[in-house]
C-alpha cells in the first residue's frame, strides 16, 4: 500500500489516566461523521488529536499537517496508527513516478525558456493561470483562472492576451503531467493532479485529521470532500492569513456543509493580559465566543520596556522591516536568529541586482542572472508584472540605501544560526504562526485599521482587508507567553474599543482591567 499503517498500534494500551475538559471530552466522545473545531490560539489543538488516535487504536488515521515542520514536531507526538504527513508530500509519494519533475521556483522565466515567450505581461499572467488554477477545485482549466487584471499595476489585462495565457497554461499542464517530459513543475501542481487522478483517502484511512482547515484552499478541500470517512477539520478561522495564496477557509466551509460544531476556547499559552487583547482583536472582528485562559501570570509591557529585554522577538508584518530590524541590531552589536533561516531573504541576490543598478555588469557573479535580468529597465518590468514582493523588496533597498552592500554584511555579521545564541529572534507573523516565545516586541509596520473600521463603507472588499489584517494582528499577539508590547496598532483598538465603551456600545468578549491598563499611563509607546 502506499499509504500504510503499522498493525502495532500502541493505541489504548497502559495509557495513562489524564484529565481534559468538557469542551476536549466533547471532542472525543463524538460520534459524528464529519466535525468542525474552532480552536484558539494555545488551545491544544495537537494534544486532543493524539488522544483521540490513542483512544481508536483499531482505526487508520491520517493527521494532515499544514506544513513539513508541523509534520516533524507531530510525528513525535501520535501513536503508529497514524500517518503523519502534509498534503504535498502526500501527493509525491503517490505521483512518485513524476517526483523528477519538480521545481520550486517555477516562474515566469522558466516559462520564457520553454516556450520561448518573450512578453513579460504574459510569462507571468500564464503563471497567476496555473496558480489559480492549481488551488481550485475545478477539473479543468478554465477563462476564469486567468487573472482580468495585472497583479502588480492593477490594469486590465485584453482579451487575447488572456486568452493566449488559457491556451499556454494548458499546454504547460498537460507537459507537467507526462511523464515523458522534463517540463518542470511547483509544488501545488502534485496536490492539483492528485486530486485529479488519485482515488478517495477513505481508501486507506477511517480516521481524517485536518489541521489548520481555515488556511486550506480550494484543491485540498475538493480532495477530502471525496471522503466517506469520518473528517474532522481542526483551526482558528482567526488565525487565516493566507488568502493570497489561495486559502479559501475550509473551517467555515465545512460549517455550511452541515459538520458538527465544536470549541476549543481555553488557551494554555497566555493568561489574562494577552487574551485581553487577542479578546479586542476576535470582538472587532464580531466574534461573540471569548478565548479564555487558565490563570497563567503574563503582562502588557510598554514599546520602551520591551527594548531594554534580552533576549525577545520582534514580529514583524512585512520581509522589509524584518531586514531593517537585522541592520538595526547589527549596527548595536546585537546577535539576530532569523525564523527560517537566513536564506529565505535572499541577501546573495541583492549584490548582483546592485550590480546591475548601476551598471558594473562585470561584478554579478550568476552569469545566468544577465539571461532573466540583462538591465535594471527588465528589473523593474518583472516586479511590476508578477507581483513579486521579494523583488519589489529588493529594488527598494537597492533605490533608497547607497550603502546597501555594507548592509547586507552586516546582517550576515549579526546573524547566527542557533536561537539559543540570539539577542533578537526576528519573523514574520506569517511565519510567526504555530510558534511561540516568551517576550514579544509587535513591530510598528502593522497597518493602521480604524479609518477602515470607523469611516470605510463597509464594502466587501474592504471588511475582506480589514478581516485579514486583524487576523495578521492576532497571530502575531497569541504568539507571547510572558509579555507582549503594546504597538502603535494595538494602542489604536485599545483606543477604539475604549471609545465604544464610552458610547455604551456593548463589548462582550473584552475584560477591561487587563485591556484598559495603560490608557492613563503617559509614554505608552
Amino acid at each position: 500500500m502506499i499509504f500504510s499503517i503499522p498493525a502495532n498500534s500502541n493505541g489504548l494500551i497502559d495509557m495513562p489516566k489524564i484529565t481534559l475538559s468538557q469542551e476536549q471530552e466533547a471532542i472525543l466522545a463524538s460520534e459524528e461523521k464529519y466535525i468542525c473545531c474552532q480552536a484558539y490560539a494555545g488551545s491544544g489543538k495537537t494534544f486532543i488529536l493524539t488522544q483521540l488516535a490513542k483512544r481508536n487504536p483499531d482505526k487508520r488515521i491520517l493527521y494532515l499537517a499544514y506544513n513539513k515542520g508541523i509534520q516533524t514536531e507531530a510525528s513525535q507526538k501520535f501513536p503508529s496508527n497514524t500517518k503523519v504527513i502534509t498534503t504535498h508530500a502526500m501527493a509525491y509519494r503517490y505521483l512518485k513516478n513524476l517526483k523528477f519533475k519538480m521545481k520550486f521556483n517555477f516562474n515566469g522565466f522558466d516559462v520564457a525558456r520553454l516556450l520561448n515567450i518573450t512578453s513579460v505581461q504574459l510569462q507571468f499572467l500564464i503563471i497567476e493561470t496555473l496558480n489559480n488554477y492549481y488551488r481550485s477545485a475545478d477539473y479543468s482549466l478554465q477563462i476564469h483562472h486567468v487573472p482580468t487584471e495585472n497583479t502588480g499595476n492593477g490594469k486590465k489585462h485584453a482579451e487575447n492576451v488572456k486568452k493566449s495565457a488559457l491556451e499556454n497554461a494548458k499546454l504547460i499542464f498537460e507537459l507537467q503531467a507526462d511523464p515523458k517530459s522534463d517540463f518542470p513543475a511547483p509544488p501545488d501542481f502534485y496536490i492539483k493532479y492528485f486530486q485529479l487522478v488519485a482515488p478517495p483517502l477513505h481508501t486507506w484511512f477511517d480516521i481524517i485529521l485536518f489541521d489548520e482547515a481555515q488556511d486550506a484552499n480550494l484543491v485540498t478541500k475538493a480532495l477530502l470532500d471525496k471522503c466517506e470517512c469520518k473528517r474532522i477539520f481542526v483551526g482558528d478561522t482567526h488565525q487565516m492569513i493566507n488568502r493570497w495564496r489561495g486559502a479559501n477557509d475550509a473551517l467555515d466551509a465545512s460549517v455550511r456543509d452541515g459538520a458538527q460544531i465544536l470549541r476549543l476556547t481555553t488557551s494554555y499559552r497566555f493568561g489574562r493580559c494577552v487574551a485581553a487583547i487577542a479578546n479586542a482583536i476576535l470582538m472587532l472582528k464580531g466574534e461573540t465566543v471569548s478565548l479564555k485562559t487558565t490563570g497563567i501570570i503574563d503582562r502588557l509591557i510598554s514599546k520602551a520596556e520591551v527594548k531594554s529585554i534580552f533576549p525577545r522577538t520582534v514580529i514583524s508584518r512585512t520581509n522589509l522591516s524584518v531586514l531593517i530590524n537585522a541592520i538595526d541590531a547589527g549596527r548595536c552589536g546585537k546577535k539576530v536568529f532569523f525564523v527560517g533561516g537566513i536564506d529565505r531573504y535572499a541577501l546573495d541576490d541583492i549584490a548582483d541586482f546592485y550590480y546591475l543598478y548601476i551598471g558594473n555588469t562585470k561584478m554579478i557573479k550568476r552569469k545566468a542572472f544577465l539571461y532573466d535580468y540583462p538591465n535594471w529597465d527588465r528589473v523593474v518590468s518583472v516586479a511590476e508584472n508578477s507581483g513579486d514582493n521579494t523583488l519589489k523588496r529588493t529594488i527598494h533597498l537597492i533605490e533608497n540605501e547607497p550603502d546597501i552592500l555594507e548592509l547586507v554584511d552586516k546582517i550576515k555579521e549579526a546573524a547566527v544560526n542557533n536561537y539559543n545564541d540570539a539577542d533578537l529572534t526576528l519573523v514574520t507573523a506569517h511565519s510567526s504562526k504555530g510558534l511561540e516565545w516568551e517576550y514579544i516586541e509587535i513591530d510598528d509596520d502593522y497597518v493602521s485599521l480604524v479609518e477602515y473600521i470607523e469611516k470605510t463603507p463597509k464594502q466587501k472588499q474592504n471588511l475582506i482587508f480589514i478581516n485579514d489584517e486583524l487576523n495578521l494582528l492576532y497571530v502575531a499577539v497569541t504568539r507571547a507567553t510572558k509579555a507582549l508590547s503594546i504597538s502603535m496598532v494595538i494602542m489604536e483598538i485599545i483606543l477604539l474599543i475604549k471609545k465604544r465603551k464610552n458610547k455604551n456600545i456593548p463589548i462582550p468578549i473584552v475584560t477591561p482591567i487587563e485591556l484598559f491598563l495603560f490608557i492613563n499611563q503617559r509614554c505608552v509607546i
